[in-house]
């Protein structure tokens, strides 16, 4: 589903990161921006700040790329990756993975609206 072009860039150190971060390009600029997220059976979407600002959130997000943009020296437009979430021009996905039995899993795919 999300093979079409998409380029994965490194967006997690540790366990507190980014997912999943793809992005598209043509041959001048990112087109793009996807960032995902999975949970696990009954696993919530949690939070930073005192509860402040909750994960997927733009303002998470944004928190993220920042943290992560260190770590990848060799994408020349991380900083259009910043530029095009701080203008609303992303999609985020929320993958919900629930267990039927022991050997099947349910997946369930939320679309992510936050400003």
């Amino acid at each position: 589903m999300y093979q079409q072009n998409w380029q994965k860039i490194e967006g997690e150190r540790g366990v507190n990161g980014i997912d999943g971060l793809y992005i598209k390009n043509d041959e001048e600029s990112i087109t793009d921006v996807l960032i995902t997220e999975s949970k696990y059976n009954h696993a919530r979407l949690g939070s930073i700040k005192n509860g402040t600002i909750k994960q997927m959130s733009k303002s998470w997000i944004l928190e993220k790329l920042k943290i992560a943009k260190p770590y990848n020296p060799t994408i020349i437009n991380f900083d259009q990756i910043i530029s095009l979430v701080s203008h609303n021009n992303y999609r985020a996905r929320l993958f919900k993975l629930k267990p039927i039995n022991d050997d099947k899993l349910k997946i369930i795919l939320y679309k992510i609206n936050s400003k």
